[in-house]
């Protein structure tokens, strides 16, 4: 079994965890086989942590996770004086279940010296991460952080699969209001740091640009200071952020030290270009994923992967579940970027479309409320009315509260624009309304749940096919 670098002893006599044993018998001597915070998928020697959550507390199930073999159960000082008759059992108390959680993972990852790439942004955090997990990993043997595990418990789960074969760990880190980022930035100690873009997302939190910019600027509060920043050369509002790190990088369409030239869309809505003196080609559709991948690249020269690496690795990504995701089905094209949204991935999607031919059809945005926008939410989706317009889209379906502003904003300018109180009505009016030719893009907050317009519509076009 691949245990890791820890043991229960290291835990108890750092005094900085704040760790006590609790059980009357002694403490495991072996190292731990890895700490988990679900009983559901314990395994024999790893540590539990009872993290408290939205849903459920991890203290109502210690005593399951022990039976299955946990070496010990991390539970907070309150709970455990409410449970003293189980002071047989191996447990360990500490002020805050998910404080210790945080300090063990950081106290972990400071056994290692190896690169750590830490990735933030507004949007395209995770599609970078695997573009840049892919591109290094024809060098090294990459740790990277699963799905979107990049909050305050994500992380330090990511850091506890850190091993000793680990050459590389890339780390995705989010944030939504201040005080997070700095946080992460604290566990993880990332030596290259880069950032996608700052764009209108938290904005109930982070009030403006300005705001969305000092938030994310806090990844550099304990980077290493003779790490290397990889920027984004196009996005004028990072541009204003002081980097305190000794090197960068910048990257861009139109400017920096790494640009994609010779772009171009195909009708699938993926792009190739040239970087490094490579054609690359890009599986991913969407003309924001080429930055993503220039940020990617980027960073891999600084690992001074070769460029037909950089290209075999940036091509080997394909898409991620519900990220630009493209179907043809009947002679119509639906684009999929549900996943979730803000005003500048919307522009980045509609410019994409618009980008693609259509043969003669109809560009057809389906378009449902972005939230977290706070006091501007209303502008920012009458914006998205002018995007359209800009990019000549015909049509406009619209559903969701704020969308209204949007209907507004685009009347007279797009040529069919209608809103609609229902999803369910939108999906019938949109099934009536495509035909051969058409391409349709469905976009939305994920809490819209806009994933279901694209399931009806793929289930109506493959049904009328057949």
């Amino acid at each position: 079994m691949n245990r890791i670098d820890l043991t229960i002893n290291e835990i108890l006599q750092s005094p900085d965890l704040q760790s006590r044993w609790m059980s009357s018998r002694k403490a495991p001597v072996t190292k731990l086989t890895g700490v988990c915070i679900d009983s559901r998928t314990i395994r024999k020697g790893e540590l539990f942590i009872a993290v408290p959550g939205d849903r459920f507390d991890g203290h109502n199930f210690a005593l399951s996770a022990l039976q299955k073999g946990a070496a010990a159960a991390v539970v907070s000082e309150a709970w455990f004086k409410q449970n003293r008759n189980k002071s047989s059992l191996p447990f360990i108390t500490v002020p805050d279940t998910l404080a210790a959680l945080q300090e063990y993972a950081r106290f972990y990852r400071l056994k290692f010296r190896l690169p750590v790439v830490a990735i933030t942004g507004s949007s395209g955090k995770t599609t970078t991460k695997e573009y840049l997990a892919a591109v290094l990993g024809q060098k090294f043997n990459v740790l990277k952080s699963e799905k979107s595990f990049n909050n305050h418990i994500g992380v330090p789960l990511t850091l506890f699969r850190l091993r000793q074969e680990h050459n590389v760990l890339v780390c995705e880190l989010g944030t939504s209001n201040f005080g997070e980022l700095e946080r992460l930035s604290f566990l993880v100690q990332p030596t290259v740091c880069v950032l996608t873009n700052i764009g209108h997302a938290h904005l109930q939190f982070l009030q403006n640009l300005d705001g969305v910019a000092r938030a994310k600027a806090e990844i550099f509060i304990h980077a290493d200071k003779n790490g290397t920043a990889v920027l984004n050369a196009d996005d004028s509002i990072m541009q204003k952020i002081k980097v305190p790190m000794r090197h960068r990088i910048l990257y861009g369409i139109r400017n920096g030290d790494f640009r994609a030239e010779n772009l171009s869309c195909n009708n699938h809505a993926q792009y190739s270009f040239t970087l490094f003196g490579q054609e690359i080609s890009l599986k991913m559709a969407g003309r924001h994923n080429v930055f993503n991948a220039l940020a990617a690249a980027s960073a891999g020269k600084l690992f001074e992967i070769k460029p037909a690496f950089v290209k075999k690795g940036l091509e080997s990504v394909k898409d991620v579940e519900k990220r630009m995701q493209v179907f043809y089905v009947s002679q119509i094209t639906v684009i999929s970027d549900v996943y979730n949204s803000n005003i500048d991935s919307c522009r980045a999607a509609v410019q994409t479309m618009a980008d693609m031919f259509s043969a003669g059809g109809r560009r057809i945005l389906v378009l449902a409320d972005n939230l977290e926008l706070g006091a501007q939410s209303a502008a920012l989706h009458g914006e998205l009315g002018l995007i359209a317009a800009e990019y000549k889209i015909e049509t406009l379906f619209l559903h969701g509260k704020e969308t209204r502003f949007t209907a507004e904003s685009a009347m007279g300018k797009v040529a069919d624009v209608v809103h609609f109180e229902k999803k369910q009505d939108l999906i019938s009016a949109l099934k009536n309304y495509v035909t051969a030719n058409d391409i349709v893009l469905v976009k939305g907050s994920r809490a819209m749940h806009m994933e279901t317009v694209i399931e009806e519509l793929l289930k109506f076009l493959t049904d009328k096919e057949a």
